[in-house]
């Protein structure tokens, strides 16, 4: 599990971050992605964009994906060598892992959140 955590840290220093969820119930993950918004440089979006083209990446901005919808497929087409997708409860074809429900991805949610809380409050 240490090329997860790598993952992990990579994405905690990255200059941005974007977390995309698309899994139910999105309830159970909702103060952690509420604490994620209120990091710097941190991009939280719930669902899936429509239109996909409409979903336009930063520069330097490495995303983590997690989906458990039909539309998965869709979301890890567009993953990067420095992206982590997380395929829920089902396998995906394009996803870097697979969780087997929405509270195994909410500890790796806290997991990533906390390491990137740390990230920051350190003094350059």
């Amino acid at each position: 599990m240490s090329w997860l955590f790598d993952r992990l840290t990579d994405l905690a220093v990255a200059d941005r971050l974007e977390i995309v969820v698309d899994a139910e119930p999105i309830d159970l993950l909702a103060p952690m992605l509420q604490r994620a918004e209120r990091l710097r440089s941190t991009a939280v979006r719930r669902g899936c964009p429509t239109p996909l083209d409409a979903w336009i990446r930063e520069p330097k901005q490495v995303r983590f994906i997690a989906s458990g919808s039909a539309r998965a497929g869709v979301l890890f087409a567009d993953l990067g060598e420095h992206d982590l997708g997380v395929a829920v409860a089902a396998h995906s074809p394009g996803a870097t892992m697979q969780v087997d429900n929405v509270t195994d991805l909410n500890s790796l949610l806290d997991t990533l959140i906390t390491m990137r809380s740390y990230v920051q409050r350190i003094p350059n």
